[in-house]
């Protein structure tokens, strides 16, 4: 079955609400580590609380977005090993290329000497930020996309029931974290195969399915609605029986079954939305299309602005109190739409400059 435009067009505004997702889901982990961090904050307010829940809640499913939209993309264009190699290698470079500068900044801003050990244990299992542990993840995809391609074309019913029985998995591993007895790394690639063999599924045989989907999109945004508030639902009661007790301690596990079931919803209402050359339409392309830069820059850039944000008025104003103290100001949700500008427009406006000001081989090189 061929895909329509329309459909190819839909999984790039999926990239691109998957980057956004992420940022807004590290600008609340940025915001949120200060207030917890903070000795004289006793507790989050009731406001702070309902932010913290939704955003942490919701944003988890930028993990199935990306992984439907890779799997989708590369059932096109990576699924012979000579491309997947190709691949595979590209995104290694990239990992390696940012990943040293990054180990030199978090020595830096944690004022710690360097610890050769902990350094390689960390780069193998993820790198310097929080978001490389995908670089490593894709890098596994990759390599795994010509088999998975084979399956999908030659026995697609077997293929979905793969990534169904994956996903299973994948919720009974997250349970056994969540108990305290974890059983397999988190970047391990079998724990997010199902979503990228389900893109391979949606981009060779998801016509019909788009099509039923676009047929009843009413009821498909009801779902969707639905099952956003059970996610926010079951991260509230997983945080009182798995967490510390407060309502936001156990939201960020994807593999929760309210949020599999969102994910697979959003997946299907994204790539039945109906043609559109509207603004926001065109944003999350535009943003898609540089999801890379954003993985990349994201971290570094949030964890800095937060540096100079907390030390600011001591630098500039001359201000005295203890450095394990951040300004009054901080200690307030506000800093997590701050810091969520800076996770997608630092990245964004980087790529852009470079690509305008150095040309495109120096932007080809530093993010393929």
């Amino acid at each position: 079955m061929t895909t329509s435009v329309a459909v190819w067009r839909n999984i790039g505004v999926m990239r691109g609400i998957g980057i956004v997702l992420v940022a807004l889901n590290h600008a609340s982990m940025g915001a949120f580590g200060v207030l917890r961090e903070t000795p004289q904050v006793a507790g989050l307010s009731a406001i702070q609380v309902v932010v913290e829940v939704l955003a942490k809640s919701l944003t988890p499913v930028c993990l199935p977005l990306f992984l439907c939209a890779s799997g989708f993309f590369t059932w096109r264009f990576s699924s012979t090993w000579t491309l997947a190699a190709g691949n595979a290698r590209r995104i290694l470079q990239r990992y390696l290329l940012w990943s040293i500068p990054g180990f030199v900044v978090v020595v830096g801003l944690e004022n710690h000497p360097l610890d050769w050990n902990d350094t390689l244990s960390t780069f193998v299992g993820g790198g310097p930020w929080p978001t490389y542990w995908f670089l490593i993840l894709l890098v596994q995809l990759s390599l795994l996309a010509p088999l998975l391609a084979r399956l999908v074309a030659a026995a697609p019913g077997l293929a979905l029931g793969l990534a169904l029985l994956l996903q299973v998995v994948a919720v009974g591993v997250a349970s056994l974290a969540a108990s305290g007895n974890p059983v397999l790394p988190s970047h391990l690639v079998i724990l997010h195969l199902h979503f990228f063999i389900a893109g391979m599924l949606l981009s060779a045989r998801g016509t019909a399915v788009v099509a039923w989907v676009a047929a009843h999109r009413p009821v498909a945004g009801v779902v969707v609605a639905v099952l956003g508030v059970a996610s926010c639902a079951e991260s509230v009661w997983l945080g009182g029986v798995f967490g510390d007790g407060s309502p936001a301690s156990f939201v960020y596990a994807g593999e929760r079954v309210s949020l599999q079931l969102l994910a697979i919803a959003m997946v299907l209402f994204i790539a039945a939305l109906p043609s559109s050359t509207a603004a926001w339409h065109k944003a999350l392309e535009w943003v898609g299309l540089r999801s890379l830069a954003v993985l990349l820059m994201m971290d570094p850039a949030v964890r800095l602005t937060t540096a100079a944000l907390w030390h600011v008025d001591q630098l500039v104003f001359g201000v005295v109190r203890q450095d394990a103290v951040p300004p009054d100001w901080m200690m307030n949700v506000a800093l997590v739409p701050v810091l969520f500008v800076v996770a997608i427009g630092v990245p964004t406006m980087t790529f852009h400059l470079i690509e305008t000001r150095l040309g495109k081989g120096v932007r080809a090189f530093l993010f393929a």
